[in-house]
């Protein structure tokens, strides 16, 4: 199965960069996590439906390949989407990012990584990821829903 894509869009700040001029290693996963509140946002949830589910997502594992560095000022484009339902808690997701090219279209990739996850529940108990969730990710109509805004 296909899962549908989406984006988010960040420049890169000043206060990012490491005492070689590009964006230091470790902010590359404040890049991930911002894309996928935006990609919440793209899809309809928010982090209170978490409270209302009464669990909520955490990273078990990610890994990352650098391709380019980023610079200041580079807009970048974090393309990414679910790319695995594991069988009962476990989700993998896929990320691309990519320079904003002179047309602001994706360029040269910067970066690609994948992130592993579970829900946990209040007892920081393993749950299956909430079937709303699921489906949100899942639908391709969802990931158009606030596009422009």
């Amino acid at each position: 199965m296909s899962y549908p894509q989406r984006t988010a869009t960040v420049k890169v700040r000043s206060f990012e960069l490491d005492s070689f001029g590009h964006v230091n290693n470790a902010v590359y996963l404040q890049y991930l996590e911002f894309a996928r509140c935006e990609y919440l946002e793209q899809i309809g949830l928010s982090f209170n439906d978490f409270d209302a589910w009464g669990m909520y997502p955490v990273v078990v594992h990610t890994s990352m390949d650098y391709r380019k560095a980023a610079r200041f000022g580079d807009t970048l484009h974090v393309t990414g989407g679910v790319i695995e339902w594991g069988r009962r808690i476990r989700w993998t997701m896929q990320y691309r990012i990519t320079r904003a090219d002179d047309r602001g279209a994706g360029g040269e990739v910067i970066m690609d990584a994948k992130q592993i996850f579970v829900f946990l529940d209040s007892e920081g108990r393993p749950q299956p990821p909430p079937a709303a969730f699921r489906a949100a990710f899942d639908s391709p109509e969802a990931a158009h829903q606030h596009e422009g805004t």
